[in-house]
């Protein structure tokens, strides 16, 4: 086996392996002598398998999309740079290493030696043992740590569980699958939906193509069970958004996707029927969890612009967030320090202008390979992966704060960006 070879395997195997959290812990964060999530220092086993992958590559061969990585470059210098101004430079120059390494993830998915449609069966693939633990663990109602796979251990019945609390009481866990939150989980499970609905895209067999419907039908029952409102919103924007396409352009590639879309719907007509009194707690904000979880929302957009102001120009550091929340409420145990739920947000306030300003040019060359994509499916497809990506950043920080939301923006965006060529 040639090294080229086994640098594609080793990628694909990344890919299969993305959703389990598997890492040696470097630097174990505390904050007031408890745990602190966004003050440790990882390196996850999946970053392993990305280095692995790009040193039997050797040099990148990405023709004309190499005028992604000098953009990348920027972004990964300006959070260096502000690196250096925080009071925890080690922490800060971590969390620049998870974003090195989903850019590295990123430019691999580019190179000419990917084959992107086997980039996007290895990720769904590896999806399907997380939705069935994530079905595990619902039905169970509790599941079992296992550190060398990365799991944590959950229990409905214990506080701090991401749970739904119905009127009577009755606590149901969410689907956590093998990820640290079932909204991350939901994140994975909303771009899995929109891969699979690609795949069927570039398929000519119809047998083969109806082999897509199992998973596609797990995954989005699985999507029901994260009760994660955000990913739900992201799914039903993206899809909805091939299907409006359909309807304007008529007969397109996309519609291959179709069969996925109605089997998808009858799985999550089942799974809604069956979770009916969960999901209608969900949408009601007088319920006791949902209005402390929209309090606290709330709470963390309006102290986003007084973080902000503590270093706009350098940001407060990558991963630093929480920290910066302490020095203007301090006292609060460190798990009541939560990153505001907008990515976009959250990058601006731990990168500072520095950052935002560098981060334009890799927008405008996305944005430009978009429109560049002659197929015009293909093109429908980028648009709509697009929309899933910004609709999850919008309601949710894991797509930066978290290595597993960083890997799953550059898997999506490399798959934007690239189309099938």
């Amino acid at each position: 086996m040639t090294r080229e070879r086994l640098g594609r395997f080793a990628l694909l195997l990344a890919l299969v392996l993305l959703p389990w959290q598997t890492r040696w812990i470097v630097v174990s964060g505390k904050m007031d002598g408890l745990p602190w999530e966004y003050g440790t220092v990882s390196l996850y086993a999946a970053e392993l398998l990305v280095l692995a992958s790009a040193a039997l590559y050797g040099r990148l061969r990405l023709g004309d999309r190499s005028r992604f990585a000098i953009p990348l470059s920027w972004i990964l210098l300006a959070c260096a740079f502000s690196s250096v101004f925080t009071p925890i430079p080690a922490v800060a120059l971590g969390a620049t290493f998870h974003a090195a390494m989903a850019a590295l993830l990123f430019l691999l998915l580019l190179d000419e030696r990917t084959d992107a449609t086997q980039a996007l069966t290895a990720f769904v693939v590896g999806l399907i043992p997380a939705a069935l633990l994530g079905w595990d663990q619902v039905i169970a109602g509790s599941s079992f740590p296992q550190k060398w796979l990365g799991l944590a251990g959950h229990d409905a019945a214990t506080l701090g569980q991401s749970v739904v609390e119905s009127a009577a009481g009755e606590r149901t866990l969410r689907a956590y699958g093998p990820f640290p939150h079932p909204n991350v989980f939901g994140g994975f499970l909303a771009v899995g939906l929109w891969a699979l609905a690609v795949l069927a895209s570039r398929l000519r067999d119809h047998a083969r193509r109806h082999h897509l419907a199992l998973p596609a039908m797990l995954l989005a029952a699985t999507l029901v069970i994260t009760f994660s409102r955000g990913a739900w919103l992201a799914a039903a924007l993206s899809l909805g958004f091939v299907v409006a396409a359909l309807m304007w352009h008529g007969r397109l590639r996309a519609h291959a996707g179709l069969p996925l879309i109605w089997a998808s719907l009858l799985a999550l007509v089942i799974t809604m029927l069956v979770f009916h009194t969960q999901l209608f707690t969900r949408f009601t904000p007088g319920a006791r969890l949902e209005a402390r979880s929209l309090a606290e929302r709330s709470a963390s957009y309006r102290e986003a612009p007084e973080a902000f102001a503590i270093s706009p120009v350098t940001g407060v550091g990558p991963s630093l967030y929480t920290l910066a929340l302490s020095t203007f409420r301090p006292g609060a145990p460190a798990y009541e320090y939560q990153p505001v739920h907008n990515a976009f947000l959250l990058y601006l306030v731990e990168v500072g202008l520095v950052g935002l300003f560098a981060s334009l040019p890799f927008l405008r060359r996305g944005w430009k390979a978009v429109n560049g994509i002659h197929v015009r499916s293909e093109r429908v497809f980028a648009l709509s992966g697009t929309v899933l990506l910004i609709t999850l950043g919008l309601f949710d920080h894991y797509l930066w704060s978290l290595w597993a939301g960083l890997s799953l923006a550059a898997v999506a965006g490399a798959s934007v960006v690239r189309g099938k060529g």
